[in-house]
């Protein structure tokens, strides 16, 4: 039996889960990491999430910035290792989240599919419209990893485990951290229930460095500097440019 998209997406966020619960715990039993090797896998994770989430969000979704050669083969390979998404498919969907943002046609909007069909990434179906993607359709290299994404995400699995098995559980963490800031910003960003977007606390942007102004970003989808705290916009972009 062939599986939908979304059975797919499904079992994805089973196995990495699951992935992390256990292997996490058996790290640190068989590993007995030093502080400083936590820190250091802890903050890798992170950043690798904020620059995937640059690259999906910012950049190919939002046209804030052109980057470097190296920015943008770098913001692809980490949306790769992240497993979120094929490039593609997350600016389709979000160009309709903004264009009906809370409203009959918003594919991942909490008003509209509830909170557990938005962790399951149960998304309703988009049919954007042309004009949507002129700027995707001119980024040859984002259509390639979204049309060979899987492929890639496994040749990158294998290279990395060669050289440390454990990457396996830092790249199912990886996924699991980027997974539950997703869903945090999507629906607490969007009032859950009462479908309206909002900006969140001090706390929660500096976590996911300024993301959660979810308002003043509805507001002006291409302001680069979402707000204050927003540290992506002001210091992460500029690496990248």
């Amino acid at each position: 039996m062939k599986l939908s998209y979304t059975d797919k997406t499904k079992v994805k966020i089973i196995l990495l889960f699951t992935m992390t619960i256990i292997g996490l715990p058996l790290w640190f039993l068989i590993e007995q990491p030093t502080i400083w090797e936590v820190l250091f896998w802890f903050m890798f994770c992170r950043f690798v999430t904020r620059v995937a989430n640059i690259g999906y969000h910012r950049w190919l979704t939002h046209q804030q910035f052109e980057p470097s050669w190296l920015g943008r083969k770098l913001m692809l390979w980490f949306m790769v290792i992240t497993a979120e998404a094929p490039p593609g498919h997350y600016v389709v969907a979000h160009l309709q989240h903004h264009a009906n943002t809370d409203k009959e046609g918003d594919p991942h909007g909490p008003k509209q599919i509830g909170f557990w069909r938005l962790f399951w990434g149960e998304y309703d179906e988009v049919k954007p419209r042309v004009n949507f993607l002129k700027y995707y359709a001119k980024q040859k290299d984002a259509q390639f990893v979204t049309n060979h994404y899987w492929k890639l995400y496994f040749l990158n699995l294998i290279i990395l485990a060669s050289i440390n098995m454990w990457s396996i559980v830092w790249l199912s963490f990886m996924f699991s951290w980027s997974w539950l800031q997703m869903l945090h910003i999507n629906w607490r960003g969007h009032g859950g229930l009462k479908g309206t977007p909002a900006n969140l606390g001090l706390i929660s942007n500096i976590l996911i460095g300024g993301e959660n102004y979810h308002k003043n970003h509805h507001d002006k989808p291409r302001r680069l500097i979402y707000g204050k705290w927003d540290t992506t916009g002001k210091y992460l972009v500029p690496l990248l440019r």
